[in-house]
């Protein structure tokens, strides 16, 4: 299911005091929203919701990448955010937006994690339908004023893809897997999970208009877990990742560490070159400690 509508401000509030570094707030003066059908406010308990993403464009308008529990839902507001301008809607309960980035021309791209079963794909995609019933994780873009250009699985079970950047050209997610079922194309770094690894990490680049993988390759090590956190891509579409990785065997190349330092213990207190002498007492010796 994909909704689009306007809509004017009314009914609940959402603070976004925080997340909106590019536009600071007067002291003691929160920013606050008010969203239709935002239902974080009115119960938190029962009814959780979180903005995952936000980002700016030129003219900094905003966009909001909102989790409320019933779909993804991405709002584009002006640059005081006073004023909801769009929203799109996809999906359904259990498909969750988790990062957002936009290309040079203002296209916006999301990316996250999909169990409906209910997340509609657009015609010709490199992925239109899930791998299995697992989680499975999507790509979609929308233009400026939220129109949806595509939507795609990505092409695996398993995963979750957590974090996403967009030149001219190419559109990059990473993320996290837990299967062997990668896509990877023949010019992958590492072509399977390492054996002795639980969690992998996961790296796949889209032609623009999601109809192409042009290029997918696990990050995994040896006899550990190995977990991208971030992704930015370079005008050139040279991708850099950031996370962790418990292996030690992890692959490296022209490294500054090439490997995980060993621990090693520290070393005993030395001894004194020579035997304290013993000095001559008048006091009686003293009594052992009680054990």
């Amino acid at each position: 299911m994909m909704k689009k509508t306007s809509f004017s401000l009314r009914l609940l509030i959402a603070s976004l005091c925080g997340l909106i570094p590019a536009f600071p707030l007067p002291a003691q003066s929160p920013q606050q929203l008010v969203f239709t059908g935002l239902r974080a406010s009115g119960a938190p308990a029962t009814n959780p919701a979180q903005f995952n993403a936000v980002k700016s464009d030129a003219t900094g308008n905003l966009y909001l990448l909102l989790d409320q529990k019933d779909g993804v839902r991405l709002l584009k507001t002006d640059p005081s955010a006073s004023t909801v301008l769009n929203q799109t809607q996809l999906g359904a309960s259990g498909d969750i937006g988790l990062a957002l980035a936009l290309d040079p021309a203002g296209n916006i791209y999301i990316t996250g994690t999909t169990t409906s079963g209910s997340l509609s794909t657009t015609s010709g995609v490199a992925f239109p339908t899930r791998v299995d019933n697992s989680t499975n994780s999507f790509l979609a873009k929308f233009d400026p004023n939220l129109s949806p250009l595509f939507v795609t699985y990505t092409g695996s079970s398993r995963t979750a893809a957590t974090s996403i950047a967009a030149t001219a050209d190419a559109v990059f997610i990473t993320g996290s897997i837990f299967s062997s079922t990668l896509p990877v194309t023949p010019s992958g770094i590492i072509q399977t999970p390492a054996s002795g690894s639980f969690q992998n990490g996961f790296v796949e680049k889209f032609n623009i208009t999601g109809t192409t993988l042009l290029y997918a390759t696990y990050l995994s090590g040896l006899n550990g877990d190995t977990a991208p956190a971030a992704i930015a891509a370079a005008a050139t579409d040279n991708a850099y990742i950031t996370g962790y990785t418990t292996s030690s065997g992890y692959p490296t190349f022209n490294a500054i560490i090439p490997s995980i330092p060993l621990f090693q213990p520290a070393p005993p207190a030395s001894s004194p070159s020579s035997p304290p002498q013993a000095t001559a007492s008048s006091s009686p010796p003293s009594s052992p400690a009680p054990v």
